[in-house]
């Protein structure tokens, strides 16, 4: 604990400084609270999306060895991202690009040298580039608000551990101090007043 001066003016300070974190503690746990719930969200939704993602691709498996197949490229590498359109959404203050939709190029082939399924693969193929970008940016997402989770709890324990706990021992030994000073000085007020008092006694 810092060398505090024990005085009036520091208890002044002290006091305020101790009103500014009681103050501001409650903000603090309510933002854990959000973002607590925040992740729960996040975690559940991702959840979803997984058993999302597994049944689709329990429904493509019975034709799925056929992505392997070369015209001359596989199907896979038909298709590219080329734009992929985000959101930014604001979470207990702290700001999150997610990811809503994607927007594909297609490589040119040839329709009569290529399969007649091609077209169907090529729609499935970004089917999953989308999925793995919507997870993609799910997880960064619960990432960010973990982040900030840690800090805001760090934050928490700081006020009610140290800061808040720091102020009100400063106030009680400056309280202790300038007691002791106004018990002194009014014992020193009476010592003087007596010896001012004339003294008693007979001519």
């Amino acid at each position: 604990m810092a060398k505090i001066k024990l005085t009036r003016n520091e208890l002044k300070a002290q006091k305020e400084s101790l009103k500014r974190f009681s103050r501001f503690l409650p903000t603090l746990e309510l933002k854990k609270l959000q973002l607590e719930l925040e992740r729960r969200k996040v975690v559940k939704e991702m959840d979803e999306f997984r058993k999302k993602i597994t049944s689709f691709r329990e429904d493509i498996q019975s034709w799925q060895n056929l992505f392997c197949e070369n015209y001359p490229k596989d199907v896979q590498h038909l298709v590219h991202i080329s734009n992929l359109e985000t959101q930014e959404i604001n979470i207990a203050g702290i700001s999150v690009r997610e990811v809503v939709d994607v927007s594909f190029e297609v490589d040119e082939y040839d329709l009569y040298l290529t399969s007649p399924w091609l077209e169907k693969g090529i729609d499935v193929v970004k089917k999953i580039i989308f999925f793995q970008e919507r997870e993609k940016s799910l997880r960064n997402k619960e990432q960010v608000i973990l982040q900030e989770l840690r800090k805001t709890t760090q934050r928490i324990n700081l006020f009610k551990e140290k800061l808040i706990p720091e102020c009100k021992e400063n106030i009680r030994m400056i309280r202790i101090q300038l007691g002791d000073l106004q018990a002194a000085a009014v014992g020193r007020s009476k010592m003087a007043k007596q010896k001012m008092q004339p003294k008693g006694g007979t001519q």
